[in-house]
């Protein structure tokens, strides 16, 4: 038999005050006074200052910005020409890319 479904609790502040304990815990304040002052539960501030991945939200980007420009531009142009690429084509594209950029 499946287990429940568990959902996530909703978070009891707001990333500005995060954002406001983790400068203060910078400025030397302490960990626990600063989630504390800034009505942030006390293990999520220590967990963000030891952690930088944590303050990453989603997977890393395999295109910069104008690359996939540069992409969206070539899709339109295949689908405009009667050949668009389905998903597996375009993740073939875009590994191959990166392959070529890496080397």
């Amino acid at each position: 038999m499946s287990q429940p479904f568990k959902t996530k609790r909703p978070r009891r502040y707001n990333e500005e005050a995060l954002k406001d304990a983790l400068s203060a815990v910078d400025n030397v304040m302490g960990l626990r006074e600063a989630a504390r002052v800034f009505k942030v539960p006390r293990n999520t501030v220590p967990r963000y200052v030891q952690d930088t991945k944590a303050r990453r939200m989603g997977k890393e980007r395999t295109l910069n910005d104008f690359e996939e420009g540069l992409l969206v531009d070539l899709l339109k142009k295949f689908g405009n020409t009667g050949f668009p690429l389905n998903k597996t084509q375009l993740r073939i594209f875009v590994d191959e890319m990166g392959i070529a950029k890496v080397q």
